[in-house]
């Protein structure tokens, strides 16, 4: 399966190529992670990637550092929202595709040590008695 930043990177850009430093998709990548971590505007967007980096340079080059907060909301502003839902609802299809043929337990059994293999319960009883 492809991973987000491969969705990003097949959003068409609609900038001038020569006057562009930072790619597309990168700036999308930025701006989707600062938003996923409750980030609320383009300075967080410049914060968030300062701070985070090193994490993000093992998917994207940055070969011209982080965008600036200016870089952000040209992009942003000029951005047509059905393109990026478009994008992201595509990758969340591909997602629930996958899922759909894994079952995930949520029960808790198995985090206690109730299943077929060990009957015995792992619990662990606290007792606040007064001495």
């Amino acid at each position: 399966m492809k991973n987000v930043y491969s969705y990003l990177s097949e959003v068409e850009d609609f900038r001038i190529e020569k006057k562009c430093l930072h790619k597309l998709s990168d700036i999308l990548l930025i701006g989707l992670l600062t938003y996923l971590s409750n980030g609320e505007d383009y300075e967080n967007m410049v914060l968030f990637g300062n701070t985070h980096e090193p994490f993000l340079k093992e998917f994207i080059r940055l070969e011209h550092g982080i965008p600036s907060h200016d870089t952000f909301n040209r992009v942003f502003s000029v951005l047509e929202p059905d393109i990026l839902r478009s994008c992201l609802t595509n990758y969340g299809k591909d997602i629930l595709d996958i899922l759909s043929e894994k079952q995930i337990c949520l029960d808790g059994k198995k985090l206690k040590g109730n299943f077929p293999v060990n009957n015995i319960s792992h619990d662990i009883y606290i007792s606040f008695a007064d001495n």
